[in-house]
Formats: C-alpha cells, sequence, structure tokens
C-alpha cells in the first residue's frame, strides 16, 4: 500500500486538469468506431436524437451534463454528474468557501450551486471551468483530500473511461478507479484506430498532415486523443467544404 501511495497522490494532484467535453468527445469516437456506427445511428440509438453529434459535438458545441450521462450509459460508462456533484460538495467543505462565491468566481453565476444541487444541466464547458477555477484554488493537501472523499463513491477513472473491478487485484481502491498513464500506440495501432495503413501515416508524418506524433527514442507514437482529434478536425459539412472553417 505504501509503495502505491505516490501513484496515488499523483492522479490526485492532476485530478482537475481533466476536461470532461474533451473526454466524452473521445469516448463517443472510439465508441463509434469500435461499433461501425455513424453519427446518426449513434445518435438515434443513444438518445433518439439522430442530428446531436452533428449538431453538436461535430461542430465543436458542448452537451448539457445530463445528456452527457445519457451517452455515457448508453456506451456502459460511469457518468459524470455525480462524480462532478460530489467534487463541488467536497470542495465547499474541505476549503469552507461558500456556495455562491463558487459560482460567482467560477462562472460568474452566483446560483450555480444552488441550481446545480437542484438537478440543473449545465453544457460540459461550463463543467470543466468550474473544475478548472477549483483546481487552482486548492493547495496540494486539499486537492488530495477532495480526491479521496470522491473516490470512495465513484467508479470513475480520470480520463473517462470505466475500470472493470476485479475480485483478485491486490491495487488500492484510489488506483483502481483512477487511470494514472497514457499507453501510447505505435504506427500500426494507430492506423488500424482510423483505419488507414500505416504507411498512409508515415506519409502524413513526412507532409505534417496527419495527426500530431511523438518520438520518444527511435520510436514513433501516438496518443488517443491526439488522433481523436485529428479525425475530428476532418469533418465536412459537403462535399464543397474544404475545411477551412473546422480548422479556424
Amino acid at each position: 500500500m505504501a509503495e502505491q501511495r505516490p501513484q496515488i497522490d499523483a492522479v490526485a494532484d492532476r485530478l482537475f486538469e481533466v476536461s470532461f467535453d474533451d473526454t466524452l468527445r473521445r469516448r463517443v469516437w472510439e465508441y463509434r468506431q469500435r461499433k461501425w456506427l455513424s453519427a446518426r445511428q449513434f445518435g438515434e440509438a443513444a438518445v433518439r436524437d439522430r442530428g446531436l453529434i452533428g449538431r453538436r459535438l461535430k461542430r465543436g458545441r458542448s452537451v448539457g451534463l445530463n445528456t452527457a450521462d445519457k451517452l455515457l450509459a448508453f456506451m456502459g460508462d460511469p457518468p459524470f454528474g455525480p462524480w462532478f456533484r460530489r467534487e463541488v460538495e467536497a470542495f465547499i467543505a474541505v476549503t469552507g468557501t461558500k456556495a455562491y462565491w463558487l459560482g460567482y468566481h467560477s462562472v460568474g453565476d452566483p446560483s450555480f450551486v444552488t441550481r446545480l444541487r437542484r438537478g440543473a444541466s449545465p453544457r460540459l464547458t461550463t463543467v470543466d471551468r468550474v473544475r478548472a477555477w477549483m483546481g487552482t484554488q486548492l493547495r496540494v493537501a486539499q486537492r488530495r483530500a477532495i480526491h479521496q472523499a470522491v473516490s470512495r463513491k465513484a467508479a470513475f477513472r480520470i480520463d473517462g473511461e470505466k475500470t472493470p473491478d476485479h475480485p483478485k487485484s491486490s491495487r488500492p481502491r484510489g488506483v483502481r478507479t483512477m487511470k494514472t498513464v497514457e499507453r501510447y500506440l505505435s504506427t500500426r495501432e494507430a492506423a488500424a484506430i482510423l483505419r488507414l495503413s500505416h504507411r498512409t501515416l508515415e506519409h502524413y508524418r513526412v507532409t505534417g498532415e496527419g495527426p500530431k506524433f511523438l518520438k520518444l527514442g527511435r520510436r514513433v507514437c501516438y496518443a488517443r486523443t491526439d488522433l481523436f482529434l485529428w479525425a475530428e478536425s476532418c469533418s465536412r459539412n459537403s462535399t464543397s467544404d474544404d475545411g477551412a472553417g473546422a480548422r479556424r
């Protein structure tokens, strides 16, 4: 247990740096790739709204917290809502901050916490703003106390992925429920996710047309998030769309 403590603390220290909005977009994209679903098929199956992905996620807009939880439930992932609400309550308890002060200074809305407690569904971009502000107000010990209080009750990883419970696992609870390291992908693995040939990605590295990549010694690696962001930047509204608007 003592050996795992630094790892748990490292996760707690970056707890508020993760974007719920970016995490949801990546999870939706990965799910659609696994299930071979178009944007319209996914929207219809998940929330009975064929245009959801096209109207919002592909255009850079954000969905509400309740809608995000419906999408996550459809994909079999833990929801954001309970986690975020526990973070807010733990922040207030640990720091002694007044609810109206938190809302006013994070998003300019003194009634934000009151409305959240009554079931309001803020957009994920607003949630991210609140979480980012809370992160800037915390000392290391406070951040870790909030992480401990929240993670005891939520089966949720820091990047939004679900971690399956294993009865024989010897890992402490904080490590089981929070992702600490992203596994980087080889060129062939990245190409398989994008459904391109590995030679196409090699060509893109020369021309600069493809996703961002990392050079670790002699190895070339890709981060899943970079693959997702690049794929989303390739979305078009019509055959005459050159993508300039998306790049801006």
